[in-house]
């Protein structure tokens, strides 16, 4: 379980820096600036709910639509427009990459022996 967790807040992290990678100006509904601890420890509950969010759904692939829109709803509350929508979209691109390049390096490897 440890482990799990530890896992989570790597995922949470990584939404972060992918989300201040924009230079984003962070703020909450009495316009006050969160700090960073703040800022991660959201964007690791709203990666959370939305990867859930995107689990629950059958309907669709891998959560598509689902992750992303729960995302934008939930950065919404901290971040100004057009960032909660972007964000999600270029996560998603993220973790493709990263998962396509597992794959890869996984081939190659099988590949060689």
């Amino acid at each position: 379980m440890l482990i799990y967790v530890v896992c989570w807040i790597v995922y949470g992290l990584g939404f972060y820096l992918v989300a201040t990678s924009f230079r984003i100006p962070t703020q909450t509904l009495d316009l006050r600036v969160v700090s960073q601890l703040e800022a991660t420890v959201a964007m690791t509950g709203i990666n959370s709910i939305a990867w859930a969010a995107g689990l629950v759904s059958v309907i669709t692939p891998a959560g598509l639509g689902i992750r992303e829109g729960i995302s934008g709803i939930l950065l919404s509350r901290l971040a100004d427009k057009p960032y909660p929508v972007l964000i999600p979209l270029v996560a998603r691109l993220w973790v493709t990459i990263a998962e396509v390049a597992t794959i890869g390096i996984v081939l190659l490897q099988r590949g060689r022996r």
